[in-house]
């Protein structure tokens, strides 16, 4: 007879309550599902718990069912996990967390990056247990993404800064139209920036710097 390996209760919750690890009840089976949070895979918070709840598997006696430590996940081969009784019954265990790293792995997209940034100022709301490989991708786009808006910005504010030293608005206007000949682009954030409009600008800067919804994650 297969003798199933035990976690530690105690461990778990210890590691629950400091917010490294999360549980979720199976909606009809006596089974529980472990997985690390953001801030264990954000602060590295590695150890013999946080690196095996990684869609851990466990049983009401505390019996681990599955074996994430060894796994790797990869696109759309990760399918959820198949639970096998003594009568030959099998149950293909679905949870919305499985469905939910599904739905993630094969159809976010940069847009999805920029939009969730956009919107929140935050890409928790995608990062939130998912594949190191996925949380490194999102990281980058998030960063790109951050660091065009800043320079954008920047430049805008330059030309709208030089602009307000001059005596009027006539005067102001035509200095923002000719340093803006070849990068029009600043030329309407500009002005939002010399009429203290700055929502205005933020939101020009983000239709300008939206990215093509063809970028999506591969897995390596």
């Amino acid at each position: 007879m297969l003798k199933l390996r035990k976690i530690s209760g105690d461990g778990i919750k210890k590691r629950i309550s400091d917010g490294l690890i999360t549980v979720s009840k199976h909606p009809f089976l006596d089974l529980y599902i472990y997985n690390y949070t953001k801030k264990a895979q954000y602060n590295k918070l590695w150890d013999e718990y946080t690196i095996r709840c990684r869609g851990l598997i466990v049983d009401n006696d505390g019996n681990m069912l599955n074996n994430p430590y060894l796994e790797r996940y990869k696109g759309t081969e990760y399918e959820g996990f198949v639970c096998k009784y003594s009568n030959g019954l099998r149950v293909k265990i679905k949870s919305s967390d499985y469905r939910r790293l599904s739905k993630i792995l094969t159809g976010i997209s940069a847009r999805d990056i920029w939009s969730s940034l956009k919107d929140t100022e935050t890409v928790d709301q995608i990062l939130d247990n998912v594949p190191d490989e996925f949380f490194d991708w999102v990281k980058k786009i998030e960063t790109e993404l951050k660091v065009s808006k800043i320079k954008i910005m920047r430049d805008a504010l330059d030309i709208t800064l030089e602009a307000k030293k001059l005596e009027n608005r006539t005067k102001r206007a035509e200095y923002i139209i000719n340093r803006t000949e070849n990068t029009k682009s600043l030329r309407g954030i500009a002005f939002f920036l010399l009429d203290n409009r700055t929502d205005k600008a933020e939101k020009a800067v983000w239709k300008l710097i939206e990215p093509s919804g063809e970028i999506l994650w591969k897995a390596s």
